[in-house]
């Protein structure tokens, strides 16, 4: 972290003489104009006690002079840095289609199952605290009994949402047992998940043993896997790509500085760095 900041604040000293230098003065306004406010919500956060915001800072080690120089001075080179480089970011339609056509996987949705579960989890049973083997048992025994309950009333033609609010004590109870739809490998019940994706949209489950309750899984909705047209992915991928051109002259840039500079960091900094933050905040 120290090594990145580092870089970060080299970074910002090599371009900042030019950012002062060449940044349009309308660009300098808007910044000042952000300071000022983020200057206000600060004060109005400290209960809109000066006194208390500069107390706040110097516990930080800084004054709200030095605060908002550094912010400017970040501001700037940020500003600057996008001024000079971004109308050298061009994509064309050639670019879009080749990155499409290169990384369908990225626009394609697998299949994906809405759940509707009924949950008797073991510990739904206990009084909490250490449980002793005898009650762990009869906490599994309990559970086993009104999850046989659940799918006796639904054999009987009870419908699944009345029966999962009336007799499940998962997460879910309230809405009656309805999960979002997710991807495989995105549910915590493994067995569970596993049985819902054998599932045909609106069939249910057997009783499901997992390892910490039982279970009783309904398929109320199934989205077959789908591909993002073209069309509808233009927009993220010119998007991806103007970043990725960014990221790449930025790169550039700083070499191009760093070459004609010299730099100078003390071999001892992180050690001395991370002694100071300890001493600080290390109460």
């Amino acid at each position: 972290i120290i090594n990145e900041e580092i870089s970060a604040i080299i970074s910002h000293a090599l371009i900042l003489p030019d950012a002062e230098k060449y940044l349009p003065k309308p660009y300098k306004d808007r910044i000042q104009r952000q300071l000022d406010d983020e200057h206000r919500r600060m004060i109005t956060r400290a209960g809109g006690s000066v006194t208390k915001l500069n107390t706040e800072l110097a516990k930080e080690g800084l004054t709200i002079t030095e605060l908002f120089d550094q912010q400017r001075k970040q501001m700037l080179t940020i500003d600057y840095i996008r001024y000079r480089l971004l109308p050298a970011v061009s994509v064309n339609g050639r670019d879009l289609w080749e990155y499409y056509r290169t990384h369908k996987n990225e626009f394609s949705l697998p299949k994906q199952v809405q759940m509707q579960i009924i949950a008797l989890p073991f510990n739904a049973f206990l009084a909490g605290g250490n449980a002793t083997g005898q009650e762990l048992l009869a906490s599994r025994d309990a559970a086993k009994k009104q999850i046989n309950a659940a799918a006796e009333a639904l054999a009987s033609g009870e419908e699944f949402t009345a029966v999962a609010k009336r007799l499940s004590m998962g997460v879910k109870k309230r809405s009656g047992g309805n999960w979002p739809a997710m991807r495989f490998g995105n549910f915590q019940a493994r067995k569970v998940e596993i049985e819902a994706f054998k599932l045909q949209q609106g069939e249910v489950s057997n009783v499901i043993e997992d390892e910490d309750g039982y279970y009783i899984v309904k398929a109320r909705k199934i989205l077959p896997p789908t591909s993002i047209p073209f069309e509808q992915a233009q927009v993220a991928i010119e998007s991806k790509l103007k970043q990725k051109q960014m990221q790449e002259l930025e790169q550039d840039y700083f070499r191009q500085l760093q070459s004609s500079a010299t730099i100078l960091v003390p071999k001892d900094i992180v050690a001395q760095v991370t002694e100071l933050a300890i001493k600080q905040y290390r109460k």
